[in-house]
C-alpha cells in the first residue's frame, strides 16, 4: 500500500512541477531576432516590433503603454527603439531614436482620450536581453529556472524520476524538467528509505499449534511465513520454528512385578506416580521400567517439551490394573488420551451405568443405560486426569483417562 501512493505520488509530483511557478534563482537569455513577441518591422532600418496596442484593442489601447527590457549585449554599433504611434486624427507619428543601453531600459507612451495603436521599433535584432515585459506581463522567450523538492518516504527501494533506483536515503539528487513556459526546472530528490525486516518465531507446543495466520499445525515446521508491518510501515517477514510434541504412552506387563513403559518420541522422560496419593512422584523411579514387591497403585507420566501425559494406573504386585474387572466382561475406553468424547467398547454385557470422577474423588457426571459405542463427552471439562468407574452387576472397574 504504501509503495502504490508513493507512486501516485510521483505522477502528481510531475503534473505540479508542469504547471507550478518555481521560486527564481537565475534567468536565461534571448536576442530580440529569436524571440517571438517580437513582429517583423516597416524595413531594414527598424526590423524587429514589438507591438503594445492596436486599433482593435478599443479603450483599453488608450491606457499608458510601457515596455521594459533589460539589455545584457549589443551588437556593434549599438542598436535604437523608436516609438510608433497613432494620434486623434488616425495619421502616424514616429518618435525620435533612442539608442538603447546595457542594464534597464524602459519606455511609456501616456494614456490618451482616443483609441489607438501604440509600437516599439528596434534597429536590430542582436540586442540580448535578460528581462522583457510589455504593460506589466513577463515575456516567455526569458526563462526563469525554477526549483522544487520531491520529498519521498518509502521501503527498501525507490526508483526516481531520473531513472535510478536507490536503496539508500539521498537528498542531493537532482532532476531538470521542462516546465509550462518551456524553461528548466529543477527538482531536488529528499529521499528516506526505510527497511524491512524479518525474524523467526521458535515455538514449542504439545499436539497442535495455532500461528498467527490462523492455520493450526498438528507436526513440526520451519518453512511457513507471515508478513507483518513494523514500526516503520515496512514489510516484517515472520518464519515460523515449530516444534510439536505428540507424546504416547504403552505399559507392557513384564511379570508380576514389573510394568515397561514405552515412547515412540526420543528424549522422552518418564516418572512413575502413586494413583492412591493424587498421582505424587514415586521418588527415585525416572526409569522406563518400575518393579515393585508391596502393593501399590501405579502410572507413568511422560514428559518430553514441556508436554506430559500420563498412563492407565497399575496395581502391583500381580499386576491387577485398577481398571481390571473379572474376566467375564470385555469394557474398553478409547481413545485415551482424548480430546472431545470416550467411546466406550462392551462385550458380554449388554449396557452399564458410569461414573466420572476427579483425582480428588468428585463425581462430575453420571450417566445411566449406555450401550456398546456409546460416547462421553468430556469437552466441557479441563484439562487432566480422570477416573470413569463402569459399574456392572459383577462390580465396578475404574479406568484412568487423560483429557488434552
Amino acid at each position: 500500500m504504501k509503495l502504490q501512493l508513493q507512486k501516485i505520488k510521483t505522477i502528481l509530483l510531475l503534473a505540479v512541477f508542469i504547471v507550478s511557478t518555481f521560486n527564481v534563482i537565475a534567468q536565461t537569455s534571448s536576442l530580440i531576432s529569436t524571440c517571438s513577441d517580437f513582429v517583423t518591422g516597416p524595413n531594414t532600418s527598424w526590423p524587429h516590433v514589438l507591438v503594445a496596442t492596436t486599433l482593435a484593442d478599443s479603450a483599453a489601447s488608450q491606457a499608458a503603454q510601457t515596455y521594459t527590457m533589460n539589455i545584457i549585449s549589443l551588437p556593434a554599433g549599438g542598436a535604437n527603439v523608436r516609438v510608433y504611434k497613432t494620434v486623434a486624427n488616425g495619421s502616424s507619428y514616429f518618435g525620435n531614436p533612442v539608442a538603447l543601453t546595457l542594464g534597464l531600459n524602459s519606455i511609456t507612451v501616456p494614456a490618451v482620450t482616443f483609441d489607438r495603436a501604440v509600437k516599439f521599433q528596434f534597429s536590430s535584432g542582436d540586442v540580448e536581453f535578460d528581462a522583457l515585459s510589455l504593460n506589466g506581463d513577463d515575456s516567455d522567450c526569458v526563462c526563469s529556472i525554477s526549483t522544487g523538492t520531491d520529498v519521498i518516504d518509502v521501503c527498501d527501494s525507490y526508483t526516481w524520476i531520473d531513472g535510478n533506483t536507490y536503496t539508500s536515503s539521498n537528498n542531493t539528487a537532482t532532476h531538470t524538467l521542462i516546465n509550462a513556459a518551456g524553461c528548466d526546472s529543477v527538482v531536488t530528490l529528499d529521499l528516506t528509505i526505510t527497511y524491512s525486516s524479518s525474524f523467526t518465531d521458535v515455538v514449542e507446543a504439545c499436539d497442535s499449534y495455532i500461528w498467527i495466520d490462523g492455520n493450526t499445525y498438528t507436526s513440526s515446521n520451519n518453512t511457513a511465513t507471515y508478513t507483518l508491518i513494523n514500526a516503520t510501515g515496512c514489510d516484517s517477514v515472520v518464519t515460523l520454528d515449530l516444534t510439536i510434541t505428540n507424546l504416547n504412552v504403552a505399559v507392557v506387563v513384564i511379570d508380576d512385578t514389573t510394568l515397561q513403559a514405552q515412547s515412540l518420541v526420543t528424549g522422552t522422560t518418564y516418572q512413575w506416580v502413586d494413583c492412591n496419593d493424587n498421582f505424587a512422584p514415586i521418588a527415585g523411579e525416572t526409569n522406563a521400567t518400575f518393579t515393585c514387591s508391596t502393593t501399590v497403585s501405579v502410572a507413568v507420566e511422560l514428559s518430553l517439551n514441556n508436554c506430559l501425559v500420563i498412563s492407565d494406573c497399575y496395581t502391583l504386585p500381580n499386576i491387577t490394573a485398577i481398571d481390571a474387572l473379572d474376566t467375564q466382561y470385555g469394557i474398553q475406553l478409547f481413545p485415551n488420551p482424548t480430546k472431545n468424547d470416550l467411546t466406550i467398547s462392551l462385550e458380554g454385557i449388554d449396557f452399564v451405568d458410569i461414573l466420572l470422577l476427579d483425582i480428588q474423588g468428585k463425581v462430575l457426571l453420571q450417566q445411566t443405560g449406555l450401550f456398546d459405542q456409546d460416547r462421553i463427552n468430556l469437552s466441557s471439562y479441563v484439562t487432566g486426569t480422570y477416573f470413569v468407574n463402569i459399574i456392572t452387576p459383577k462390580g465396578i472397574r475404574e479406568i484412568c483417562v487423560t483429557k488434552y
